[in-house]
């Protein structure tokens, strides 16, 4: 007994059953299929495709619009990227006198510091170091992010081999404290970033010289700097001198422009490198313990500590 459907109508071998079946009913149903009509439905969807292109065709003329009338090529290209205004490397930036947001004075600053003895009256401390203002302000150069350091400590010994042995012996001569590496990196967002990196860069490149010709200390060696960070007994005040500055200064990053005695461009993203050796005065060396070292009593916020 087979059950087939005809006309709409449910039949069992050729015999009429009498149960209409119902088509598929549409907006754009046609007398021969009772389906959707593919005239309609592609009506439907140009239109639709009309709008988005309309919507489409409107935001482009906006941007279009939004960029006519602009004299700077500089601007149309950072507008044209969907950067605002206010990324204009040259708009309010006269009046910088201020350093980095990034950058503090608290006491409770924990972040790695090169700065001059307390009582030192050169450089950001002396007059008339206009390109250092950002420093004086902050206290010295704060890293804004932390940087690697490498600290080496030596105990040199000195070996003889007597005759028929298999092992020499020691007899310990000295102990130094290796030069010390520091890693550090500058991010620029903006002028004042920019103008506080670029007094970093003059603050290290007059640290590496000697006082001369026409300075008031004419004749004396680059100052004795302090190094902190990290709390109270990890970097104590360390006093230091600069023997190497290596400054990196990448071809695949933006660089800011500011006015300052001129046009100075400054990479946003900027390496340092330092080389610094520990340096005590005599005085110092003659109230070095080693219980008083470990019992934290040699670090000074004055003559710096020991390491």
């Amino acid at each position: 007994m087979a059950t087939f459907f005809k006309d709409g109508i449910i039949s069992k071998d050729g015999v009429n059953q009498g149960v209409e079946v119902p088509t598929a009913t549409s907006t754009t149903k046609t007398p021969n299929t009772g389906n959707f009509n593919m005239q309609g439905l592609s009506e439907s969807f140009g239109s639709v495709v009309d709008k988005f292109g309309g919507g489409i065709a409107d935001a482009f003329t906006k941007v279009k619009d939004g960029l006519a009338g602009a004299a700077d090529p500089v601007m149309d290209r950072l507008k044209g990227a969907g950067i605002t205004k206010g990324a204009d490397t040259y708009a309010e930036m006269k009046n910088i006198s201020a350093s980095s947001s990034v950058v503090g004075t608290s006491n409770e600053d924990n972040r790695v510091r090169l700065s001059l003895p307390p009582a030192a009256r050169v450089l950001y401390q002396g007059e008339g170091a206009s390109l250092l203002a950002p420093l004086k302000e902050v206290g010295g150069v704060i890293f804004p992010y932390t940087p690697q350091i490498i600290l080496q400590h030596n105990a040199d010994y000195s070996r003889v081999s007597p005759t028929h042995s298999n092992y020499p012996l020691n007899f310990y001569q000295a102990s130094n404290v290796s030069d010390i590496s520091m890693f550090g990196e500058f991010i620029s967002e903006n002028g004042k970033d920019a103008q506080y990196v670029l007094a970093v860069i003059t603050f290290l490149r007059a640290v590496t010289k000697m006082f001369s010709n026409s300075d008031t200390l004419a004749g004396n060696p680059p100052p004795v700097l302090r190094l902190s960070g990290h709390g109270t007994y990890l970097l104590p005040n360390l006093p230091v001198v600069i023997n190497t500055v290596s400054i990196t200064m990448p071809n695949n990053v933006d660089y800011i422009s500011i006015p300052v005695g001129g046009i100075t461009r400054i990479p946003k993203s900027l390496d340092i490198n330092i080389g610094m050796t520990p340096v005590y005065s005599r005085a110092q060396l003659r109230s070095f313990g080693v219980e008083r070292l470990v019992n934290g009593q040699l670090t000074n916020k004055k003559t710096g500590g020991f390491i």
